[in-house]
């Protein structure tokens, strides 16, 4: 069970956190905050369990009970700019999970992290326009070993952290989004680039319903990643990537 007060000690932060035993989605309830005018600047809500958990492109996300972390943080653009939400979020992912138990993962552009050749992460950043200006960052982490779905069990994986370990990252999460999101990119981007997973390797890709291939040269200084490909490069700002081989 994830506890209260360890993720308050860790987290360094004033805005509220909403915690529940089980939610539909996290960043839905987040939504609906901001429209009825209740939301609170780097406040987060987090549940043990999502019964609708959602991911990119409408996608589900597996989300069991007892075994990960679903999180959303509520960003109030009128008051803080965010450049770049989702790489933000990578980031900061990445160093809480270095803090909490000493796992490297690595980034694979532009949304999820992986661990031991396995996803262990994905982030889905959403802007509402409501009487402020928002963005939401929805992260799943997959913490305990457990038994995937048959569709995702070639690519999913865990950290393997313990049970207590699980509120610890949730507390150093919250305090790493809030500081990654009030970072300029120009910080964020090196330490973003150095833990990427497709930079010099070969990658397929669709763009209009066409699969290209190429090679992974660069994260320019927008987030978008640059692609070597017979026809020259390609610059892509969103989509789904794949690696030819991690060799």
């Amino acid at each position: 069970m994830l506890e209260r007060e360890k993720i308050l000690s860790l987290a360094e932060s004033d805005a509220p956190l909403l915690l529940f035993e089980e939610i539909d989605s996290t960043n839905d309830h987040a939504k609906e905050l901001i429209r009825r005018g209740e939301a609170v600047h780097g406040s987060l809500v987090l549940s043990d369990f999502q019964s609708a958990g959602r991911g990119r492109h409408g996608h589900d996300f597996y989300s069991p009970k007892g075994s990960g972390l679903y999180l959303t943080i509520l960003l109030d653009q009128d008051r803080k700019e965010t450049e770049l939400p989702t790489i933000a979020a990578g980031v900061a992912v990445q160093r809480a999970i270095k803090e909490c138990c000493g796992r490297e993962c690595g980034i694979k552009w532009v949304n999820d992290l992986f661990y031991n050749g396995k996803k262990v992460c994905g982030i889905l950043a959403e802007a509402l326009q409501a009487e402020h200006s928002w963005i939401i960052i929805g992260i799943g982490i997959n913490c305990t070993d457990q038994a995937f779905p048959p569709e995702i069990a070639d690519i999913a994986g865990s950290l393997d952290i313990s049970e207590e370990d699980r509120s610890k990252l949730a507390g150093l999460l919250w305090k790493e989004l809030n500081r990654a999101v009030s970072l300029p990119k120009e910080e964020l981007l090196p330490e973003y680039r150095e833990a990427s997973l497709l930079l010099g390797k070969e990658i397929t890709f669709r763009e209009n319903d066409v699969l290209y291939s190429g090679k992974a040269m660069a994260i320019d200084d927008e987030g978008r990643l640059l692609v070597e490909t017979e026809e020259g490069i390609r610059v892509l700002d969103s989509g789904e990537v794949s690696v030819r081989s991690w060799q």
